[in-house]
C-alpha cells in the first residue's frame, strides 16, 4: 500500500462498537460488522438488513443492505462480497483504507484488481477537536466519574479499621475488589460502564496501571481512577484521585503536595498554540524542584515515569497526548492533566482531571475534592 493525501474514496470496514474511527465516520454504532464508503460526493453505509431501519433514522447517507447490492444466499454472509458489490456498483477500483483495515479483505480486493493506498493518519485528525455535543457527552462522563470518585470516598473515610490496620465498612472488609464493584453501581445511574477501574493500595498503585487487588489499609495511599464509558454515547470521561484513610506519612504528604503543584502548574499553562511537550517539561520540572527525580531502583521506576496526559473521546487514549511530542494543544481539543509518583517504598499519587481547551484556558470539565486525609484522625 502507498500513502496518499487526497483521496477520492475512503473504504471502512469493522464493528463500530469496537472500532472508534469507524464510529465517528459513519455515525452509526453496531455489535456486528459494516462497511463504510465515503467518496466526495457521497457516503455509503452498508449493513445487514436488520440494522437497516435503524441505521436509515440514524445515518446521513445512503444505506443499503446486501439484498439491495444483489448478493443472494452465501454471498450474502461475506464481508467481501459485500465491499467487492459495492465497489462495482460505484465503478471505483481505487480506494484508500484506515490503517486498521484487514490484511485478509486487503489481499482479496488486491487480487480483484482493486488499488488500495493507505490514509495518512492512523487516526480522524477532526476527531481531535471535539465538537460542542462530544465535549457535553465527555463532560456527563466526567461528571459520573467526579460522582463515583466521591461516593468512594466517603466510603474510604467511614470505614474501620481492623486490629491489623485493614479498612472494614459494615462489619466487611473493604477490599479493592468490593470497592470497584461499588463504583461500578454508581456508575450505571449515569448509563456508564466502568471497565479496568482503578482501587490500588499502596505498592500496588506504584505500578500506574494495577487495577488493584485485596483489602485497603489505613494509613497507605488509595490510588482512584475512575474513567467511565458511555453505554449510549460512547464516550469516555478519565479521572484520578488518591486518598488516605487516616494520617498519612511525611514522605506521601510530600508526594501528594508536589503532584498537586505540578497538576496546577500545568492547568495553568494550558492554552490554545501551548506546546505538549512543554506542559511535559513543566510537571517534570515542578516535581524535580520538590526533590522527586525519576529513576531506577532495585530494577523498578520510581519516580514521574508516564505523560503528563491524554486525549480522550470514543477512545479513552487518543490524540493529543501531552509528553515528549511537540504538538501545539488548539480549542476543541480534550485533554486529561495527570502527573504522578511512585515509589513501592511510601505508596503513589496521581491526580487527574479532564479538560478542554478553550480560547481563553482551560475548561475543566467536572470538580471533586483534591483533599488527601480522610476519616479516622
Amino acid at each position: 500500500m502507498n500513502s496518499t493525501v487526497n483521496h477520492p474514496a475512503v473504504l471502512r470496514v469493522g464493528i463500530p462498537e469496537k472500532d472508534a474511527d469507524l464510529r465517528y465516520a459513519c455515525g452509526f454504532t453496531a455489535p456486528d460488522p459494516l462497511i463504510f464508503l465515503k467518496t466526495k460526493r457521497k457516503a455509503i453505509l452498508v449493513v445487514n438488513a436488520m440494522e437497516a431501519p435503524r441505521a436509515r433514522r440514524t445515518v446521513r447517507g445512503t444505506v443499503w443492505t446486501p439484498d439491495e447490492l444483489g448478493l443472494t444466499d452465501e454471498r450474502r454472509s461475506s464481508r467481501r462480497e459485500w465491499v467487492l458489490a459495492l465497489l462495482k456498483r460505484e465503478h471505483l477500483k481505487k480506494i484508500a483504507v484506515p490503517h486498521s483495515f484487514p490484511f485478509g479483505l486487503a489481499e482479496a480486493l488486491r487480487g480483484a484488481g482493486i488499488r488500495l493506498v493507505l490514509l495518512d493518519e492512523a487516526m480522524i485528525p477532526a476527531r481531535a477537536i471535539k465538537r460542542p455535543d462530544e465535549c457535553a457527552a465527555i463532560r456527563h462522563c466526567q461528571q459520573a466519574a467526579a460522582a463515583a470518585i466521591r461516593k468512594a470516598i466517603r466510603a474510604i473515610a467511614a470505614a474501620v479499621p481492623d486490629a491489623k490496620g485493614r479498612l472494614t465498612l459494615e462489619g466487611r472488609l473493604l477490599t479493592s475488589e468490593r470497592l470497584r464493584t461499588m463504583i461500578r453501581h454508581w456508575l450505571l445511574d449515569w448509563e456508564c460502564e466502568g471497565p479496568g477501574l482503578i482501587v490500588a493500595c499502596g505498592a500496588q498503585g506504584a505500578d500506574p496501571h494495577e487495577t488493584g487487588h485485596g483489602p485497603l489499609w489505613a494509613g497507605q495511599s488509595i490510588v482512584l481512577d475512575v474513567f467511565p464509558h458511555h453505554m449510549h454515547t460512547g464516550y469516555w470521561g478519565d479521572m484520578t484521585r488518591t486518598v488516605v484513610h487516616g494520617r498519612a506519612s511525611p514522605p506521601l504528604r510530600a508526594m501528594y503536595r508536589a503532584v498537586l503543584e505540578a497538576q496546577r502548574a500545568v492547568l495553568a499553562a494550558i492554552r490554545p498554540g501551548v506546546n505538549a511537550a512543554r506542559l511535559h517539561r513543566l510537571a517534570v520540572e515542578t516535581l524535580a524542584a520538590h526533590g522527586f527525580r525519576t529513576e531506577i531502583r532495585k530494577g523498578r521506576p520510581v519516580g514521574f515515569f508516564h505523560g503528563t496526559g491524554h486525549g480522550v473521546g470514543l477512545e479513552i487514549h487518543e490524540e493529543p497526548v501531552l509528553g515528549s511530542r511537540p504538538i501545539r494543544l488548539r480549542p476543541g481539543h480534550v485533554v486529561t492533566v495527570e502527573p504522578g509518583l511512585y515509589d513501592p517504598e511510601v505508596g503513589a499519587v496521581r491526580i487527574e482531571d479532564t479538560v478542554v481547551v478553550t480560547r481563553q484556558g482551560a475548561d475543566r470539565l467536572a470538580n471533586c475534592t483534591k483533599q488527601l486525609e480522610w476519616g479516622g484522625q
